[in-house]
């Protein structure tokens, strides 16, 4: 009993409270932002899966810090395999939430997204896969066999759920960690040019057309009335807000529902509505803090699988960030990314929270570099 005191107590020394205390407060302003989205709806049910989504995911976070995944790495195939299962189940059980994406799986009235648990998943084992071809990772065969990797995956992530904005997240991680792993210039710039080049095919082959059209609706909002409607509608509510906002429950875009999934996607609408711009910057200046603190940790960790995986889960955070508030500022397409922390989505909050007790226990098992 003492020993497990004693290591409790250690582990507990160890524990990074600025990454937790910003996950808690970013949490919370969620809960005050998804209380007023939702006042109109006359129910509290978001409240309470919010809640209860907010106390198991900081049950994971410290469990999950307790992990030493230098260990777990030597089954990341198996793992890996389990995934595609995993992102395939969708096929067979997944359900359309009304949004066009089959990306939930539904038991009573519990829902999971395979998508979202997932990218952790993938982190971890294209993290291990990086580290294993390391010394010779600008060899054809070890880029070939990154690309592969990722390539399967995100193909098992948009084919089966026709998830456009959880596929994007899973190829910019991609990136952010093959940028981060040492790979030479004359593999990442031509990579590039050929993935940009690439897009018209992707847009005319591979997309749905109501995809096509929420792209389209960015600069032509005429080209459907229908799919320009949810951005109009934010960018009134964001100009509204003015300087300090409507106040509290005072919104009118929000609490008249004239905005659409005010408590999901567009979130951080409803923040700059009734906190206006102070709010939104304070809320962006959290989130802000908080990946560049995981950033930081991934600089100054002295091995390479657990410098990656913080890289990875850094860019997750700061790619859903920066797509969520473009979506809200109709400076990108509406393709259902929620922001971190903020929006409503019980498995999105425990995902989340889970990442962070990732960084805790890479950051726990591994010693720091010394910062000269």
């Amino acid at each position: 009993m003492k020993l497990f005191l004693d290591s409790l107590k250690n582990y507990v020394k160890k524990i990074d409270w600025m990454i937790f205390l910003l996950s808690v407060v970013l949490s919370c302003c969620g809960l005050i932002l998804i209380y007023s989205a939702t006042r109109s709806y006359n129910t509290e049910k978001f409240m309470i899966v919010q809640s209860a989504s907010l106390i198991l995911g900081i049950a994971i976070f410290f469990i999950v810090g307790m992990f030493n995944f230098e260990q777990l790495s030597r089954f990341w195939i198996p793992i890996l395999c389990l995934n595609l299962l995993f992102l395939l189940s969708v096929k067979f059980l997944g359900t359309d939430g009304g949004t066009g994406n089959n990306s939930w799986i539904r038991f009573g009235g519990i829902g999971i997204q395979p998508g979202e648990i997932g990218k952790l998943i993938f982190i971890f084992t294209f993290a291990k896969h990086i580290t294993l071809v390391s010394e010779k990772i600008n060899k054809p065969s070890s880029v070939l066999s990154l690309l592969a990797h990722g390539g399967i995956v995100i193909g098992f992530v948009y084919l089966f759920s026709h998830d456009l904005g959880m596929a994007i997240t899973y190829i910019l991680i991609m990136a952010f960690m093959l940028f981060a792993s040492g790979m030479s210039m004359k593999w990442i710039i031509p990579g590039g040019i050929l993935g940009v080049s690439s897009l018209p095919f992707i847009y005319k082959y591979l997309l749905a057309e109501y995809q096509k059209l929420r792209i389209k609706v960015v600069w032509d909002p005429a080209a459907s009335e229908k799919y320009s409607y949810q951005a109009k509608q934010s960018r009134l509510a964001i100009g509204s807000g003015g300087f300090t906002g409507s106040g509290f429950l005072q919104g009118r875009q929000t609490q008249y529902s004239l905005l659409p999934a005010k408590h999901t996607d567009f979130i951080f609408s409803v923040c700059a509505e009734e906190f206006g711009f102070v709010g939104s910057m304070v809320l962006i200046g959290l989130l802000t803090l908080l990946i560049f603190k995981i950033f930081l940790d991934a600089s100054r960790l002295h091995d390479p699988m657990a410098t990656l995986m913080c890289v990875g889960i850094g860019s997750m955070f700061l790619v859903q960030t920066l797509i969520n508030i473009g979506m809200c500022t109709g400076l990108a397409p509406v393709i259902g990314l929620t922001l971190p922390f903020i929006s409503y989505g019980g498995t999105s909050l425990v995902t989340n929270f889970c990442a962070l007790g990732m960084v805790i226990a890479l950051v726990t098992h591994n010693k720091p570099r010394r910062v000269l």
